[in-house]
């Protein structure tokens, strides 16, 4: 991940100032890979291995049980999670919101500056040798003008205004579809089904209240399945909410619940979540959405969302400062994961004196 690339605030908040390690380190681990881990504290790691590597020693109850009530990293780990998504949202909206790379090149080859982007021109030009410019070759992959659009009002010159069918290349729509329907039903395990209930802030939540189904239903529902880089969008109750998939799973799409592919030819996984995320995206939503009790929106509908596209090479240089920061964050949630299993499992047996270590460590 290249920091020249950031924006100053982000810089200078220290959250690039040294990458983190992008190995999926598994808290067991041992050797130097997990010495780096508990010297740099990353959080749900560092306890984790903590916490397995006192269960291993054979620590007494009062000590496994403090560390695992302690919070046993978690907290630590969703402040991680928070400060990426910042990064994320930070480096987005310096380059395809407020166009800081196009107003830089706009002030140094004299071209005029739209009035609806003055304020943010005259915000950057007052920065002077503070403005925190892009590498050069990053730096050359904008254009240095705007043009004025009907449906966004200005944006950069050469860059393009087009529907969501014109840069997706699959969406998967199975509202309407039940166990039943295909002749099956829930099962205590297997293939978790995902729906709008479970997709809140970004974030993949109530885990615990998930369905299932077995290997036959799978296959009978899910005959395009879900790749890294796909986008889940609820479609109603609530409308709009979404998920970034960072790897390949095997889940079922359930209620009020579309996944969108992006056509790599000419889009990106990551650039249309996070132009989804704009205000500008949200308001095309929205305003496509129809219903009485409860606000959805058609398929019909979704398609013709616009999305403003940058050039192929700003895309590919945007997705390549932001995948490793996505599969962190993807990786750091596991662990949170994998931490709030641990601590579910023995805490309840500690706390009632179910389980003892008394001894061990003698």
């Amino acid at each position: 991940m290249n920091n020249d690339v950031w924006p100053k605030q982000i810089v200078e908040a220290g959250y690039c100032a040294r990458p983190t390690n992008s190995a999926r380190v598994h808290p067991r681990t041992r050797g130097p890979r997990s010495g780096w881990i508990a010297q740099q504290n990353v959080g749900a790691y560092f306890m984790c291995a903590r916490v397995h590597s006192l269960w291993d020693r054979g620590a007494p109850a009062p000590q496994l049980q403090a560390a695992l009530a302690g919070g046993a990293g978690a907290p630590r780990s969703r402040q991680m999670d928070e400060a990426k998504e910042a990064m994320a949202q930070a480096l987005f909206k310096s380059w395809f919101v407020d166009f800081d790379p196009v107003i830089d090149n706009a002030l140094k080859a004299g071209n005029p500056i739209p009035e609806q982007l003055a304020p943010k021109a005259a915000a950057r030009k007052a920065l002077g040798k503070d403005r925190k410019s892009l590498p050069d070759d990053v730096q050359r992959l904008f254009p240095s003008s705007f043009v004025e659009t009907e449906e966004m009002g200005w944006v950069p010159e050469g860059w393009e205004i087009r529907e969501l069918q014109d840069v997706a290349s699959l969406i998967i729509d199975h509202r309407g579809k039940t166990p039943k329907k295909l002749g099956g039903d829930w099962q205590e395990s297997g293939y978790p089904a995902v729906s709008a209930k479970n997709i809140k802030n970004r974030k993949l939540i109530r885990k615990d209240a998930l369905n299932y189904v077995d290997q036959k239903l799978y296959s009978k529902w899910m005959q395009e399945e879900l790749r890294a880089g796909d986008v889940l969008l609820t479609s109603e109750a609530p409308l709009g909410e979404m998920y970034y998939l960072s790897c390949d799973v095997k889940w079922v799409l359930s209620q009020r619940l579309l996944g969108i592919r992006a056509d790599s030819k000419v889009m990106t996984g990551i650039y249309l979540f996070n132009w989804l995320n704009t205000d500008t995206a949200e308001a095309d939503i929205q305003g496509r959405a129809s219903g009485t009790t409860v606000q959805g929106i058609k398929q019909s509908e979704l398609r013709q969302v616009k999305v403003l596209c940058p050039s192929k090479h700003c895309l590919s240089v945007f997705t390549e400062n932001l995948l490793p920061l996505m599969e962190k964050q993807k990786a750091n949630d596991d662990s949170i994961d994998e931490l709030q299993t641990l601590r579910d499992t023995l805490l309840p047996e500690l706390m009632s004196g179910k389980l003892t270590m008394n001894g061990v460590n003698q």
